[in-house]
């Protein structure tokens, strides 16, 4: 189940056995060669699932014996949040969102997750006023400090970054790519200075 989601990992470059021991020969060496295959039983998650796929909802829901009572989305959209909620156990459970997302079911319990209150700051976003949290912004630092070290020992992985051309250009295209859902796996990023002078997008971004 592994093959699709690790496709693209490098795999060094080697010549066959045969090769070497040919090689080898040709040098006037008494050569004993032979190959060896192994398995290594890839860590992390018990199960990856694809949600492009139609059963993954069933399939999640299937895996999990119809027990799971936890979700956290974060792509947020309407398609996603369907698909959480089949997943979710039918006796019910919480639904966690980044996006003001609504699940297709009444009997879930929804989260919000917003990012802007662990800075510790009052702001105001979406029509509303929000205080400062020191609870929020305690967690934060709590949070960032287990994700420093998971991420220094490996065990935590981000997306592979696709740098992208022209500046704030490229990155209004690349947006616009997101929106459409043709972003997957991978984090894009454009630099600034690259920028061609009197492109509208600097415009664009200064306005917003």
């Amino acid at each position: 189940p592994y093959a699709e989601h690790v496709r693209d990992a490098r795999v060094p470059t080697s010549h066959d056995p045969a090769d070497y021991a040919r090689v080898l020969l040709d040098l006037g060496w008494e050569v004993d060669a032979w190959e060896t295959t192994y398995a290594h039983v890839l860590t992390g998650a018990d199960a990856v699932f694809d949600y492009n796929s139609p059963p993954c909802a069933q399939d999640i829901k299937t895996l999990t014996n119809n027990s799971l009572t936890l979700a956290w989305d974060t792509i947020s959209l309407k398609d996603s949040a369907a698909i959480c909620a089949d997943a979710l156990s039918s006796s019910g459970g919480k639904y966690g969102t980044l996006l003001p997302a609504k699940p297709p079911r009444d009997d879930l319990e929804v989260t919000n997750t917003f990012m802007y209150t662990i800075f510790n700051e009052p702001f105001h976003k979406r029509g509303k006023s929000f205080d400062a949290s020191t609870e929020d912004f305690e967690f934060a630092k709590m949070f960032m400090d287990i994700t420093e070290d998971l991420l220094k020992e490996g065990k935590l992985k981000t997306h592979p970054e696709e740098v992208g051309e022209r500046g704030l250009e490229g990155a209004l295209a690349g947006m616009r790519d997101m929106k459409g859902d043709k972003v997957s796996r991978r984090k894009l990023v454009y630099r600034v200075g690259e920028t061609p002078e009197g492109s509208e997008a600097k415009v664009e971004f200064a306005a917003a």
